[in-house]
């Protein structure tokens, strides 16, 4: 049972060492520092796109919305 004990142990030490080299050698990047992959920073772009959008609208009834006229890249209607 001791046997057992120290080699999970050390087993555990090793593990703890191994993943603090790991870190320390810049193969994992804990501090998030570099660019997120393209998919992430596509969704952040669109998320931003359609927050600045809504921020142009004021939720009422206006016929020609600022989202929906940029949604599709055309001047405001007139207005009858």
């Amino acid at each position: 049972m001791g046997t057992v004990v120290s080699s999970l142990l050390i087993a555990a030490i090793v593990l703890v060492l191994g993943a603090g080299a790991v870190i320390y050698a810049g193969l994992y990047d804990v501090a998030a520092t570099a660019p997120h992959w393209p998919r992430p920073r596509a969704l952040v772009t669109i998320r931003d796109a359609v927050q600045e959008l809504a921020d142009k609208c004021d939720g009422d009834d206006r016929p020609e919305c600022p989202i929906l006229r940029d949604l599709e890249g055309t001047a405001a209607l007139p207005a009858k």
